[in-house]
């Protein structure tokens, strides 16, 4: 019998008008499609007031909710009555929270918290060591476009990619004097294949279209990393390249060598340098965004 009574004292507690109006808690239910009144305080006939609503929710024809008060304008719409209350009118806790934080997003609208002017970062990523051998002309222009077992993932949008590089001699090929250099370059291709001796591949291996500087296959400013590197001790290749993923999702980004050149009057075809090591703790790719 329990059980009956408390179905009985639900009913009497919800109130549906002609209008196909639901009040739950309130004879007298708003213009809306769901009003509830959980103090029950609210007047019986005509507009309640502010102070007897600020307990009350409500679900419009639009479907706005309305937390606070009866009338939203928003799909979420919440007032805080009296103002200077000591409890804020929204709460959001995801492990993302911290003193000072406020409420960022996504590309995608999905909301975190994160300091004001915080700048997200994304890291590349490297696999394992490769070598590239100086090809046998002299001096070398050959565009060997060798995939550096390393890349980077990049969502929508403009970023700054930063590169830096560790460049070793290989066992066998230190040279004696810092004279004994070549001229090195990295950029990003769209996929991890070998190219076929020229700056822009058939197959795709070559500088990506989506560099600012590559345009249109051809090759302009910007688009490359260049260094000069030494076989006497190990060599940083730094710089970095501004990439538009024009996608609208996110998009792998490879690592390439694309070539070596020395002087005239030097001979290091065959000399092999060593490069993309994950174990070198100079080498990073850092993506941040533009816009």
């Amino acid at each position: 019998m329990n059980s009956i009574y408390k179905w009985i004292f639900f009913f009497l507690c919800i109130t549906i008008n002609s209008s196909a109006q639901v009040g739950i808690n309130t004879a007298n239910p708003q213009s809306g499609v769901l009003h509830i009144d959980p103090k029950g305080d609210n007047n019986t006939t005509g507009v309640p007031a502010n102070i007897q609503t600020i307990d009350d929710v409500m679900i419009s024809p639009a479907g706005n909710i309305a937390i606070g008060h009866t009338t939203p304008s928003y799909k979420l719409d919440i007032w805080v009555r009296p103002s200077g209350t000591s409890k804020p009118a929204f709460r959001l806790e995801d492990g993302t929270e911290g003193n000072k934080k406020i409420l960022l997003s996504d590309a995608s609208g999905n909301a975190y918290w994160g300091y004001p002017g915080e700048i997200p970062l994304i890291r590349g990523v490297y696999t394992r060591t490769i070598n590239y051998t100086i090809p046998s002309i002299s001096p070398s222009l050959v565009y060997a476009n060798m995939y550096a077992y390393a890349y980077i993932k990049l969502p929508k949008g403009r970023w700054v990619v930063m590169v830096d590089q560790r460049v070793d001699p290989a066992s066998g090929s230190y040279g004696t004097s810092y004279q004994e250099r070549s001229f090195f370059r990295l950029t990003f291709s769209d996929n991890s294949l070998s190219g076929d001796g020229t700056l822009y591949p058939a197959n795709g291996a070559g500088v990506s279209k989506d560099i600012e500087g590559s345009l249109n296959g051809t090759a302009t400013t910007g688009s490359l990393i260049s260094s000069n590197v030494n076989f006497r001790t190990a060599s940083i290749v730094s710089g970095f390249i501004i990439i538009n993923n024009r996608t609208n999702g996110i998009k792998t980004y490879y690592l390439k060598l694309v070539n070596a050149a020395y002087p005239n009057n030097l001979n290091l075809a065959g000399r092999v340098l060593t490069t993309a090591n994950p174990a070198h703790a100079e080498n990073r790719i850092i993506a941040m965004p533009l816009q």
